[in-house]
């Protein structure tokens, strides 16, 4: 009976909820380890846990992906800056805009 009073669980949404913001922070992950041995495993992990997700949860994650691109406007800058002036700076500020 105390086991019962004490006994948490996470409703429908707040386990989608972690379970997008687990699947998140994977993406980071896979993104900020580029060219590491492990990132086929990362990836084949977040579309596992894609998979998991609810429709709702699914349409936040592609709102979230959409976070992640380059803002456009600063990459055409750069790009242009690099292709008028092929520098290292300007090479560095398009990478740094990618």
């Amino acid at each position: 009976m105390l086991r019962d009073l004490f006994t948490f669980t996470l409703s429908a949404e707040a386990k989608s909820s972690a379970a997008l913001r687990h699947l998140q922070s994977g993406c980071r992950r896979l993104l900020s380890e580029a060219g590491a041995a492990d990132g086929a495993a990362i990836a084949g992990e977040i579309i596992r846990q894609w998979s998991a997700l609810g429709e709702a949860s699914r349409e936040a994650f592609f709102d979230f992906l959409d976070s992640l691109a380059p803002e456009h406007e600063r990459l055409l800058r750069a790009a242009r800056a690099y292709i008028e002036a092929s520098t290292p700076e300007q090479l560095l500020d398009l990478q740094s805009a990618v």
